[in-house]
Order: structure tokens, then sequence, then C-alpha cells
């Protein structure tokens, strides 16, 4: 027996339920999240912005190469 065989129809039935309504309510929490973005007033809240910043660049590590050449490399093999 496999496992997919061992849920029960009310639980498959459950399983859709749930998948979709996140589903739903994933699109509506991105449209959410987009509209709290284009409202958020950034003169205002600057200090909060420069903070994340400041945090950024203090956690940040110094890097002797883009990446850009493994970029490249990446572009050129899916071209193939």
């Amino acid at each position: 027996m496999k496992k997919r065989d061992i849920i029960k129809q009310d639980d498959k039935n459950d399983i859709k339920l749930w998948v979709n309504t996140w589903k739903r309510a994933g699109k509506n929490l991105d449209k959410l999240k987009n509209m709290e973005l284009q409202l958020f007033d950034y003169k205002k809240n600057q200090h909060i912005v420069d903070d994340m910043l400041q945090l950024a660049y203090k956690f940040s590590k110094e890097r002797k190469y883009s990446g850009l050449v493994e970029q490249q490399k990446y572009f050129i093999e899916i071209a193939r």
C-alpha cells in the first residue's frame, strides 16, 4: 500500500480546501502588502529605513567579486 492510498477521501477534500483557501489568501495578502508599501510614508519613517540600511551595512561582508561571471556562465548554459 502506498502512502497516498492511506489518506482518506475526507482528508483529501480538507487538504484541497485548505490549499485553495491559502491560494486565495495569498493573493489578497500580496495585494495588501503592495498597498501598504505604496502608502508607506518614507519621510515620516525615514529613521526606520535608515536603521534597516545601517543594519544591512553592519552585517555585510566584503566580496572580492560580484558574481557577474558566474551569472554569465549560467546564461550561456541556459541558452544552449
